[in-house]
């Protein structure tokens, strides 16, 4: 049978509903390919990473005939029928696409990952095989793929992390934990790494969540790296302005780390390991815990300390001000902060539900304490998100701008440089004067340097050039003292 024919019919083949909690199969429930995707149904897939001796990755690009991620770069992957194993699924998928016999007791299982984004409902595990093959062994069937590539897995990580249109691969929470998972099976075989410019990394926390950085390098060799804490729903890729910053801060000589903490977004899906199996929660800025990112900020010193950098300033920016003043405090190692437009969350919240705001507090603490910590208050904010950062008392409870609050000691005794613009719809109607003297009163205990950008606002457009200049000046300072 030719392939096309193959391939059509494959969507009237039957496979397995599973257990959307536990993945289990119930031999009795199953449904046409066709019909499980088009209802959404839960159902089990298999894909394989090919890796070569060099600890290179085959991946085929996909033809405009199949059903999905056409003219994308993609490993083999199948779904298993009600009459196949995962195995033999996978053996069947390796021959069709790329004319492989793959020795099937050499197909190793490593992760299993659970998907329901996108409407995608499914349980996908994920297999690997370390093999010699030669490129004379690999035929490309036509109807399904046009060519194939051995990719270096830096090289391929980067493509995730970047939501490159070129591969099946997205910056999802999904594939970040199968890259972290499959970075295991590659370390120690890609052992001639490139030191890059850009260098992407997934920092795994204390409490066992994957999140992305970049570290992007100078020419000349440092041992200085300025590491940036996003604000609210913020994300590396989508912020213009940390163009300049990084830009400019490279430029300087320094090396810059940028990160998405699970505070990124408004609303994502990020996975924890829990009592040995990963576990999907809900993330980013309608859920997150502030507490948490402590574990955030410790989990990217670590990967800086582990590249060789010394010298670590941490950078916020909006609520990563908040983030890096908190940990900072926690953790006297860092010595070193820059706050950029430093925020009063709890103010802020206020200026949202007025008079209400002990309603908030006082319902968020009951939903917490009961187990709901998810449910949404407002139409921004969950319970989790209300009681961790906009209570009184709680460690995003710092900085403090309004009268009865300001008269107040951060327990903060080294050094801060503090840039921000004098057009910030973050401080109300109070004046840059008096939000710079409630500054300078609760860092009396600090090293404190304040530098106002004139008529710039919270995410300083237009004076984006000025703002970087700012913060190159601010880092080379801090990187003076002792």
């Amino acid at each position: 049978m030719d392939a096309k024919i193959t391939y059509q019919n494959k969507d009237k083949e039957m496979l397995f509903i599973v257990d959307e909690n536990s993945g289990e199969i119930d031999k009795s429930k199953f449904a046409s390919k066709k019909d499980i995707h088009k209802n959404h149904l839960w159902h089990n897939e298999v894909a394989l990473f090919i890796i070569n001796t060099q600890g290179k990755i085959l991946l085929q690009k996909r033809s405009q005939n199949v059903h999905y991620n056409k003219g994308k770069w993609g490993m083999v992957a199948n779904h298993p029928n009600i009459n196949q194993t995962n195995i033999q699924s996978l053996s069947e998928k390796a021959e069709e696409e790329l004319g492989l016999h793959l020795d099937e007791k050499s197909i190793m299982f490593f992760t299993l990952a659970k998907r329901d984004d996108e409407q995608k409902n499914k349980f996908a595990y994920f297999y690997y095989i370390k093999t010699d093959i030669k490129n004379s062994e690999i035929h490309i069937e036509p109807y399904l793929a046009t060519e194939y590539k051995w990719w270096k897995y830096e090289d391929l990580k980067e493509k995730m992390l970047e939501n490159s249109p070129e591969t099946v691969f997205k910056n999802i929470p999904f594939y970040i934990y199968v890259f972290k998972e499959l970075e295991k099976i590659i370390k120690g075989i890609d052992t001639n790494k490139t030191i890059k410019y850009k260098e992407f990394f997934i920092a795994e926390t204390k409490d066992k969540v994957q999140l992305p950085c970049i570290i992007y390098r100078p020419k000349k060799s440092t041992k200085n790296i300025a590491i940036f804490v996003h604000g609210s729903g913020g994300n590396f890729f989508k912020q213009n302005f940390l163009n300049d910053i990084i830009n400019k801060i490279t430029y300087s000589g320094f090396a810059c780390m940028t990160t998405n903490n699970r505070g990124a977004e408004q609303e994502t899906n990020l996975y924890k390991l829990v009592d040995d199996k990963y576990e999907r929660f809900k993330a980013g800025n309608k859920f997150e815990n502030f507490e948490e990112s402590f574990y955030d900020i410790d989990a990217f010193i670590q990967i800086a300390k582990e590249q060789g950098y010394k010298n670590i300033v941490l950078v916020g920016q909006s609520l990563g001000t908040l983030k890096v003043l908190n940990y900072a405090i926690k953790n006297k190692e860092i010595d070193k902060i820059v706050l950029m437009s430093p925020v009063d969350m709890i103010f802020r919240f206020r200026e949202r539900v007025h008079e209400e705001y002990d309603h908030f507090i006082a319902l968020a603490k009951k939903e917490v304490e009961n187990g709901n910590e998810d449910v949404m208050l407002t139409e921004e904010f969950s319970a989790k998100k209300i009681y961790t950062t906009f209570r009184y008392g709680s460690p995003a409870d710092t900085i403090a701008i309004e009268e009865d609050r300001k008269n107040r000691l951060i327990e903060y005794t080294g050094n801060v440089e503090i840039i921000k613009g004098t057009h910030e719809h973050v401080y109300g109607n109070y004046s840059t004067e008096y939000v710079n003297d409630a500054l300078k009163h609760e860092f009396q205990k600090a090293n404190l340097t304040i530098s106002d950008i004139k008529n710039a606002n919270h995410m300083y457009k237009g004076y984006e050039k000025q703002a970087a200049t700012m913060l190159a000046n601010s880092i080379e300072r801090l990187l003076k003292k002792k």
